[in-house]
């Protein structure tokens, strides 16, 4: 079976929404959209890993999330993000599971269908 690790960008300022909560930490019917995000990632067979960059501001909000998911087989790993998107991940593919053989970027996606995941 192939082993995945998903990369999540969480590292925005939620300037687009207009708030100063960026979008992955904003609540949506009782939980974060990150918090979605990762329940529907946890369907993908052979994941392994996930691995959230965020900025420091949110490191602990987004420690304490991926800490709620962590198993005997996934691990839940936060980094600190850049300042473009393009910087978070590359932060975040140096903390990659080397049993990982792909990658997945996936951003805000609480309502991923089951045809993607």
């Amino acid at each position: 079976m192939i082993k995945l690790a998903v990369i999540l960008p969480a590292a925005g300022t939620g300037s687009r929404m207009r708030t100063e909560t960026p979008k992955p930490y904003l609540r949506l019917k009782g939980a974060t959209i990150l918090e979605h995000t990762i329940r529907n990632f946890l369907r993908v067979d052979g994941l392994v890993q996930i691995v959230i960059a965020t900025s420091n501001q949110w490191m602990s909000q987004a420690q304490s999330i991926a800490s709620s998911f962590k198993s005997d087989t996934l691990t839940v790993d936060v980094v600190e993000g850049g300042s473009e998107r393009q910087f978070s991940i590359h932060h975040a593919l140096h903390t990659r599971n080397p049993k990982a053989k792909h990658n997945l970027a996936g951003a805000d996606a609480p309502y991923l269908s089951e045809a993607i995941t």
